[in-house]
Formats: structure tokens, C-alpha cells, sequence
């Protein structure tokens, strides 16, 4: 029997069921017999065997054996039946059905027993599709039928007290715990159980001392599909040592699958919680398996209790239960879902300036405009992120320098906010990224994890700054997209990997004024004084109604910051930090050279104080020398003078990412600064 052999790239086209010929050599004019809807196949002879192809030409290269039948094909056109032989017997082996063949010496003599064909084959497909229209019809009724049926038996069987659970599974709490990593924990433990009928299971919690900010996510997962049968989550006050047990409202249904425990969670500042291993070994499959924290033996299984019941037989209330999370099958791990381009609209500007652009159709996105102001805040609307666990933003730098611009994201829990306009980045459970840098094609990708919350939902408020105003050359920064997904486990870490996502501190609101007023401007040619007083200052829950200082320059000494404790200066300060006295009374002075003892100070009230002045010097400095035409004279100088100062603050009061830092160590505090 003759061999027939593909290219490679045709196969697909051979393999898809629409109507086809297989054409030989010898039949003139083939090109006419391609025909709307119809795909020709030429058969031309080779050492080889025979090669089916589209074109005129037949390929040299790339060619495969063609082992599977063509479901499409209508009929070999040949000169004479005997020159068909081969092919028709290939054909009669690969598929158990002898082929229909035409004898012509050209496709004018081929194109009405074609097309008589083409029509029988259409006929055949209408009645099959009639059949499969019928099909579908009783199959519906049926479906209805079983529903309704279903339905009857379930609220028959609702009246009857729930069984017993029979237990499966129950080991011995050890004292031995699985701990958390800072204020995060993720655990894996596969039972060794089937998942179907699983009623309820328990945990042992070793330490539980938890306030209102934590949670646990409990989950139970058919394995293999990634199907969530059981979804729980747990506030802190719920949270006791010993014993805690979770029902299912009904036992899980008759899967053939695997079960697997997921919990996940997420711990205030002060929170303790473990969760007790059992007392034995385990085998290396029921090996608790850590995402994150910490188990204090790696040869055993959390302690746990597993009870069944028959399908349908239990109907219970569920403490803890997610009716919202159950019966979703987990996103695949790596693929990213973006927020749709209709959220664009909606997105609030919280500070600065920003405007939505979009070319020709494409949706109008989010575009920052860094110029006076050093900082812009936009809040996209929050979004469900259930089954997803980092969060991924992408900028893209339109104009502007890559060394200036910085940027960064908080996630906020949507039920803590007032509104989504609601500019207080210091709410319970806010997440920060700290600064990144764009690289220099201009793109800054951020990653984050999403942190667990009652409702599942999450705001990403996008913040881009730069250190000083940008009054030449504006910096346009472009939120390009905001996307969320599922990190991969251990099991999966040789698929892609995945960008890591970076755990953050508690965030501290950004440090801001409401107005700035310049007094004057003093001095001769070695030394200068720039009077400011500034309304409405604060920096997260501190708040100064007037601060008034000035910024000195001096041959020797270079710039330094003077507030003084006399008549017409506000008292800022809750303890005096000054030691120096003058004609005109106590005064409290620093520069460059004296941030080494107002670190120690830097988490106090008076430490505070400062450090937002000198985040905000610049912007207030250039701010008050535009009031004054004489002032402004010397606007490099007195910027400069503000930079030297604020330069020092910033490397040892303000937090400051270096150079290159490795991912685990990129999260810090974010403090954007404010105009």
C-alpha cells in the first residue's frame, strides 16, 4: 500500500471535516475545481510515496506521514479508476470507508458529478443537524424533568434531621505548629481522602490570639480540577485554640477526585496563630505542604479531623460559610485577568492631575501629568478577586525622564473606605508595594499580593511621583493596564515563572499641606534667609495647623532649617528639641550634617514633624519663592538650598529604596510626596 505524506503546516487544514477532493496528476485545469467552501488537494507522486498539498507545487521539506482520515473528503478525481487505485486503497484503510471516485481527464468533465456530491453532502448534513437539534431538545426536557425531580427529593429529604457524620480521618495534635511568615501564612495539606461526601472537617489551632484584622480562608478543592467544594472564612474573634470545625451546608457531591485543604492567612501587627501538625510521620505525599511561613517539622501533616455523610443526607446552617467562593473552579495559576476597559471611566483621581486618553478605538486610559505637583493618586473601581491572590500593574512612561519618575501601589479593602474617592491611604489592612523604577524603555511592573478580606474585593490605587517638580520637561505616565492572578505552588514551579510579589508594610499616609505663604526673604551676600509659614500641614494621623521656619544658606555652613520658639512662631513641637539661644530667643536649627540624631527621633510626633517638612521642602520652597518677584530671582538657589537639605533627610529619615535591591527586599513604606 502506498505511504501519504503532509507537510506539517497542512495538517490541521487536512484534519478540520470541510469538504475536500484529492485530485491526481493527469486531471487538466484542477484550478477549477476549487470551488467556494471547497479545499483541493493535489496528489502528486514521489520517491517517497504520495504527497498531498494545496498548492501547485508540491512541498520538498517538512513533510509527515498522514496516518488518520480526512473526515471532509468527497471523492478522488482521477483520469481513469486505475490510476486511483492507490490512493483510494489508503484511504480505505485509514478509515474503513471505500472513497467515491471520479473519472475525468479535466475539472470542466469533474465539476457535475462534484457537484451533485457537494449537494448530497450538504443534504446529509441538514438531516444530521435536525438530528442533533432533536437531540438537544429531548435532552433539555430531560435535564428539567431530572431537575424538578431532584428538586422534590431534596426538600422531601430537608425535612429529615440530618444523619450522623461517620468519621474518616482523626489524628493527634502534636506540639508541634505551622507558623506564619511575619502577618502571612499559605498551607497546602492533601488528606489522603477522596473528596466526595466530605460533611465537615476540623483543625487545631496551637496559638490563636487574634484581633479584628485577621482572617483565615479556609478551602476545600477537588484536586484535580481545581473545583472549590467548600470555601470558609474566619475573623480573628472567631479564633480560639483547640479544635475548630467547619460543616458543609451539604456533603460534598460524588466526585472521583482527590481532596485537597487550602488555608490561607492573613494577621494584624500584634496577631499570634499556628496551627497544630499532627503526631505522627507521614508519608511523602501527606506531607504538609508550606507556600508561606514555616513548619517546625517537615516530615508531618497538620491534625486534622474529617467526617462523611451520604449525598443529600444533611442540610445545615454553616458557620463561616462563602456561598460566593463555593462551586468556582480556580483560575488557571499564571494567567492574568485584567480589569475590563469600561472601569477606565470610573477611575478617581485622589491628588494631582491626571486625563484619559485613547487613540482612534482604542479604550481612553488613565495618563498622569507630573508637573508642579510632584505626585498624582488615581483609584480605579475596586474589583471581586475571588480565587486570585497578586495583583500585577503596568505603567508606561510617555514623555518625561525614566531616572525621575518612581512608582507605586497600595491595595485597599473596599469596606473600609467611606467612598472610592476616599483619599486615607492608613486604613486596617492596607497593602504598599514601595517605590519601583521604571527601567529604560520607560515600563515599571509592580506586583503585589492581594490581601484577604470579607467581602473579596480589592482597590488598587496607583501612585507615580517624582522628587522634584518637573516644570521643563513634564512627566506623562500612563496606567496601561491592572490585571490579577492566581501564583502558582510548589507543584507548578517548573511551568513560567511567575513576576514575585512583594509583602509590604503598614502604609503611612502621605505627608500634605493646604497652603504656603512666604514672609520674606533676608540677608546679605554670605548669608540668606527664606521666611515660610505653612497652613494646614499633616502627615498621617498628625496634623499641624501652622508651621512656620526658615531655610538659611550660609558660605561655611552650606543650607539649614531654623524654627524658633519666640512670639509669631507656632508651637509645633511637643517636646523643645532646641538648645541654642540667641538676642532673639531659643531657636532650633539642623542641615545636612545633623540628620544622624534626628533619626533616633523619627517615629515620634516631633520626629514626624520633620521628616514631613523635609519631604516636602521642595515643593513648599518653590511654591513660596513664586509669591515674591524678588524671591523668585533666586529660585535656582533657594531649590538647590531645599534639595541639599531634603537629599539628607531622604537618605536617613525618609525610607529609600537602593541601587538594585533584591524582590523580597523592595517593600517599603510608601510616602509620595505631596504638593
Amino acid at each position: 500500500m502506498t505511504s501519504v505524506l503532509i507537510a506539517r503546516t497542512e495538517l490541521q487544514q487536512a484534519l478540520g471535516g470541510a469538504p475536500s477532493l484529492i485530485v491526481l496528476d493527469g486531471v487538466a485545469g484542477a484550478a477549477a475545481l476549487q470551488l467556494e467552501g471547497l479545499t483541493v488537494w493535489h496528489a502528486s507522486a514521489s520517491p517517497e510515496g504520495t504527497l498531498l498539498h494545496r498548492g501547485a507545487k508540491a512541498p520538498q521539506a517538512g513533510l509527515i506521514p498522514l496516518t488518520l482520515a480526512m473526515p471532509g473528503l468527497l471523492a478522488i478525481v482521477a483520469p481513469d479508476a486505475g490510476a486511483a487505485k492507490p490512493i483510494a486503497a489508503w484511504v480505505r484503510n485509514v478509515s474503513d470507508v471505500s472513497a467515491q471516485v471520479v473519472e475525468a481527464k479535466d475539472a470542466a468533465a469533474a465539476l457535475a458529478p462534484v457537484t451533485k456530491l457537494l449537494l448530497r453532502s450538504l443534504n446529509d448534513t441538514q438531516a444530521r443537524l435536525g438530528e442533533a437539534h432533536r437531540a438537544l431538545a429531548a435532552t433539555r426536557m430531560d435535564y428539567e424533568e431530572t431537575r424538578i425531580a431532584m428538586g422534590s427529593v431534596l426538600r422531601t429529604l430537608g425535612n429529615r434531621p440530618p444523619v450522623a457524620l461517620h468519621a474518616v480521618l482523626s489524628t493527634r495534635p502534636a506540639p508541634l505548629a505551622a507558623q506564619p511568615a511575619g502577618r502571612h501564612m499559605r498551607l497546602r495539606q492533601r488528606p489522603g481522602l477522596p473528596v466526595r461526601e466530605i460533611a465537615a472537617l476540623a483543625f487545631h489551632l496551637a496559638t490563636a490570639a487574634c484581633g479584628p484584622q485577621a482572617l483565615l480562608r479556609v478551602r476545600l478543592v477537588a484536586a484535580e480540577s481545581g473545583r472549590v467544594l467548600g470555601s470558609w472564612l474566619l475573623p480573628g474573634q472567631a479564633l480560639e485554640p483547640g479544635w475548630v470545625t467547619l460543616d458543609l451546608p451539604s456533603p460534598a457531591p460524588a466526585l472521583r477526585e482527590t481532596a485537597l485543604i487550602e488555608f490561607e492567612a492573613e494577621l494584624g501587627e500584634q496577631d499570634q496563630l499556628s496551627l497544630s501538625l499532627e503526631d505522627l510521620t507521614s508519608g511523602h505525599e501527606g506531607v504538609l505542604e508550606v507556600l508561606e511561613g514555616s513548619a517546625e517539622q517537615k516530615d508531618r501533616a497538620l491534625a486534622l479531623r474529617i467526617w462523611t455523610a451520604q449525598t443529600a443526607s444533611r442540610f445545615v446552617l454553616a458557620r463561616h460559610w462563602c456561598w460566593d467562593d463555593s462551586g468556582i473552579s480556580l483560575p488557571e495559576a499564571g494567567l492574568p485577568y485584567l480589569l475590563p476597559e469600561a472601569s477606565w471611566s470610573d477611575t478617581a483621581v485622589l491628588e494631582g492631575h491626571a486625563r484619559a486618553v485613547g487613540l482612534g478605538r482604542e479604550t481612553p486610559r488613565p495618563i498622569a501629568v507630573l508637573e508642579e505637583n510632584t505626585t498624582t493618586l488615581l483609584a480605579p473601581p475596586a474589583f471581586h478577586a475571588a480565587g486570585l491572590d497578586v495583583a500585577r500593574v503596568e505603567l508606561r512612561l510617555l514623555a518625561g525622564t525614566a531616572a525621575q519618575a518612581r512608582a507605586a501601589i497600595w491595595l485597599r479593602d473596599p469596606a473600609q473606605l467611606e467612598n472610592p474617592a476616599d483619599p486615607v491611604l492608613n486604613r486596617p489592612g492596607t497593602r504598599a508595594s514601595g517605590w519601583r523604577d521604571f527601567d529604560q524603555d520607560g515600563r515599571c511592573v509592580i506586583t503585589l499580593r492581594l490581601p484577604v478580606t470579607l467581602e473579596q474585593a480589592v482597590q488598587v490605587v496607583v501612585g507615580v511621583s517624582t522628587l522634584q517638580p518637573q516644570t521643563e520637561m513634564p512627566c506623562a505616565i500612563e496606567l496601561r493596564s491592572i490585571s490579577a492572578l492566581r501564583s502558582g505552588d510548589k507543584a507548578e514551579e517548573a511551568g513560567p515563572a511567575l513576576p514575585a510579589a512583594v509583602e509590604a508594610v503598614t502604609l503611612e499616609a502621605a505627608p500634605r499641606f493646604e497652603r504656603v505663604v512666604l514672609g520674606g526673604q533676608y540677608g546679605d551676600m554670605r548669608q540668606q534667609s527664606l521666611d515660610v509659614m505653612v497652613q494646614g500641614l499633616s502627615s498621617g494621623s498628625y496634623r499641624w495647623r501652622e508651621l512656620r521656619f526658615r531655610l538659611n544658606t550660609d558660605e561655611k555652613r552650606g543650607a539649614s532649617i531654623e524654627i524658633r520658639q519666640t512670639r509669631g512662631w507656632p508651637e509645633v513641637f511637643e517636646t523643645w528639641p532646641g538648645s541654642q539661644t540667641d538676642l532673639h530667643g531659643p531657636f532650633f536649627d539642623f542641615g545636612a550634617g545633623d540628620m544622624a540624631r534626628l533619626a533616633a527621633r523619627r517615629m515620634s510626633r516631633d520626629g514626624q514633624l520633620v521628616t514631613a517638612l523635609l519631604d516636602l521642602l521642595p515643593p513648599l520652597v518653590a511654591a513660596s519663592v513664586a509669591q515674591q518677584p524678588e524671591a523668585a530671582l533666586r529660585k535656582s538657589a533657594w531649590l538647590a538650598a531645599a534639595e541639599q537639605v531634603a537629599e539628607a533627610g531622604r537618605r536617613r529619615l525618609l525610607p529609600k529604596q537602593q541601587d538594585e535591591p533584591k524582590p523580597a527586599e523592595k517593600a517599603a513604606e510608601l510616602r509620595p510626596v505631596a504638593p
